[in-house]
């Protein structure tokens, strides 16, 4: 595909792109508690790697391909796989990598996405962990999801299980504690005097001494961006020397770009290294180095557009990524 055929294939599915991760794009048939439970789940969870399988449902349900009760089946079963896979079995984000790289190979040049291929690949990966319904009951009860740095996992198993009754799911009270997650302060039924050796506590201590975290979003080659299922680039070239010099282990985590200044803000992060452009909007929230890397905004159009002044682009529908420089740059263009 070459660059004018992969813009206007991008263009033709801008509406696909906005109901990846923003609930109002959602068609009105989708907008049912329980969709919009696992949806918002597996949004706030901020799981990457099911979103090309997402998006590719979500472009297909748009084309009439699949109907909801598919798109509903595929979204349920990736936030159930990856919450079980990565979450219970605490095995890292990038072992789910395969298994989804299998599904979209599978399906490739498929005209329709086939559930029961899907559900039968995540079950097939489960059991090569030894996970069965009954071991998976166990883990559940075992589960310590204060000891992660983040504790969403748990606000999501609590949505889900304080909404059970008789074996019934209210989605829709567990689609109040998922929107209204800041009010609830798990905090308070954990032990107020932990032993700090005791690995189940570790969230609830305090951060590994021995680790700096970055984090950051893999997207924004050659500075950061997946490589054989890890995140390197320029940036993390240049983290890794900062961790070393203060004789730490480096840590990066992946989120949303939006994101990023929330989590250093909430003290996830140590620091971020993402391309991000200082403005002074952002200097009123973070600290930033020196710069190290002077960048443009460019507006990347049609070889054969009749575009080509700034002043020609009021009115015109221009693909950003969320919380960037473009962003701003186009909400300025807008009042132009």
């Amino acid at each position: 595909m070459n660059k004018k055929n992969l813009i206007d294939d991008m263009i033709s599915r801008v509406e696909c792109y906005n109901m990846l991760l923003n609930e109002s794009a959602l068609p009105n048939k989708l907008k049912t508690a329980q969709f919009l439970f696992f949806y918002n789940s597996m949004i706030y969870l901020g799981y990457q790697h099911p979103r090309a399988l997402m998006f590719k449902a979500l472009c297909q349900y748009k084309e009439t391909k699949i109907n909801d009760i598919a798109i509903k089946s595929i979204v349920r079963n990736s936030l159930v796989f990856m919450i079980t896979f990565q979450t219970i079995n605490n095995r890292d984000s990038k072992d789910a990598i395969p298994v989804f790289e299998k599904i979209m190979t599978d399906d490739y040049g498929v005209d329709s996405l086939d559930i029961t291929k899907i559900k039968t690949t995540f079950s097939n990966r489960l059991a090569t962990e030894g996970i069965t319904e009954d071991s998976l009951h166990t883990r559940i009860k075992e589960y310590k999801g204060y000891a992660k740095q983040d504790k969403s996992e748990t606000i999501v198993l609590l949505a889900f299980y304080e909404s059970l009754t008789d074996g019934k799911v209210s989605y829709d009270n567990a689609n109040i504690i998922i929107k209204n997650r800041l009010m609830f302060a798990i905090d308070h039924i954990l032990p107020q005097h932990p032993d700090e050796k005791n690995i189940d506590f570790k969230y609830y201590c305090g951060k590994n001494k021995n680790e700096i975290i970055m984090v950051t979003e893999a997207g924004f080659a050659p500075y950061e961006y997946y490589e054989n299922g890890e995140i390197v680039g320029v940036d993390v070239a240049i983290a890794k020397e900062i961790a070393k010099e203060l004789g730490k282990k480096l840590v990066v985590k992946n989120v949303d770009f939006d994101s990023i200044v929330s989590e250093l803000k909430s003290g996830k992060a140590d620091f971020a290294a993402a391309g991000m452009s200082i403005t002074e909007e952002r200097k009123k929230q973070v600290d930033f180095t020196i710069e190290y890397v002077t960048s443009n905004q460019v507006v990347v159009v049609k070889k054969d557009s009749s575009l080509n002044d700034i002043t020609q682009l009021d009115g015109k529908r221009i693909a950003v990524q969320l919380g960037t420089v473009g962003d701003s740059c186009n909400r300025k263009l807008q009042k132009f």
